[in-house]
């Protein structure tokens, strides 16, 4: 049998079934994988695999893995894996702090698609879940081409042809947190972050080479300001394309059971992180897909933006 992919009830996942990753992937059941996802962006990958052989063979569908931005995070001796634990103990705890609605959470992480503060964007990643949080723990993803539907053509129009500015900062933009939730994140050093970060430049509105879709490219986190308005102006027009953007009932917020493994097209799907318990255990791993849309840079237009510079996880 060949893999199929059925749809979601949030409408833009897809969920795979009769795969079997304690082996090499077919040509066939590879060219089906891309297709899917170049269909929805958003893949999910249940009860078919339970070790990091077949979390290696998934990702090599998409491209070639990159190897982890941090060393101290390897799984092992696998530089390709990047381990993502979290513990009570760990000396991070309040990074991605919040307040839920009067509850506090650790590692709560606001709507973003990931290394908006590099040139280079990534092409995506592959998260597997060794052990989910005992509670909360949900990752939510939204489709940034559905939202560039959604937009009302007066505004399509007013951002077609803008860039945006980024800034890798230690409080992030409050637009990519939704109602009821404050930041209460501590513990990283804004004036390093931005001293080893430069500001980059991305245009807001990009365009799927497979299909001429429109894709929002809009990363909330690290938002700064639009090239050539004010910081005042832009954070109008920011609020104004969140209600768009981040209306999560438009947004699939994933339940993770063991060993699940989600795939996401990072050039035109937004996440978020909704925490957990600051006494809860919770055990990802993710590959990261390279490849890079070749439309971003520096602002600072004598950085090269081909070099070699710092690298975070976000």
């Amino acid at each position: 049998m060949t893999v199929r992919f059925e749809p979601m009830a949030e409408g833009f996942a897809l969920q795979a079934f009769d795969i079997n990753l304690s082996q090499d992937v077919s040509e066939q059941d590879r060219k089906i994988i891309i297709d899917a996802w170049t269909q929805s962006g958003l893949l999910l990958f249940r009860g078919v695999n339970d070790s990091e052989a077949g979390h290696m063979r998934l990702s090599h569908c998409f491209g070639t893995p990159e190897i982890s931005v941090k060393k101290e995070f390897n799984s092992g001796q696998n530089p390709y894996l990047l381990d993502l634990k979290y513990t009570s103990a760990d000396k991070d705890v309040m990074r991605n702090a919040v307040d839920y609605h009067g509850e506090s959470r650790a590692g709560f992480i606001g709507w973003h698609w990931d290394q908006a503060f590099a040139p280079r964007i990534i092409r995506g990643a592959v998260l597997r879940m060794l052990v989910p949080a005992a509670t909360h723990g949900e990752t939510g993803f939204i489709d940034a081409i559905a939202a560039y539907d959604r937009l009302p053509q007066t505004l399509r129009e007013r951002i077609e042809g803008l860039e945006v500015v980024y800034q890798y900062r230690a409080k992030a933009n409050p637009i990519c947190f939704p109602p009821g939730v404050s930041d209460q994140s501590s513990g990283r050093d804004d004036a390093a972050m931005r001293r080893d970060f430069p500001p980059t430049v991305h245009p807001m509105v990009i365009t799927q080479r497979e299909t001429g879709r429109k894709i929002l490219k809009l990363s909330p986190m690290y938002a700064d300001h639009v090239l050539g308005m004010t910081r005042e102006d832009s954070q109008k027009l920011f609020e104004e394309i969140a209600e768009y953007l981040l209306d999560e009932r438009h947004a699939y917020f994933h339940q993770w059971q063991a060993q699940d493994m989600i795939v996401w097209d990072n050039w035109r799907i937004l996440h978020s992180a909704r925490g957990h318990s600051f006494d809860d255990f919770r055990h990802p791993q993710r590959t990261t897909i390279g490849g890079d849309y070749a439309l971003g840079r520096y602002l600072d237009t004598e950085i090269d933006s081909n070099r070699v510079g710092r690298t975070a996880i976000d």
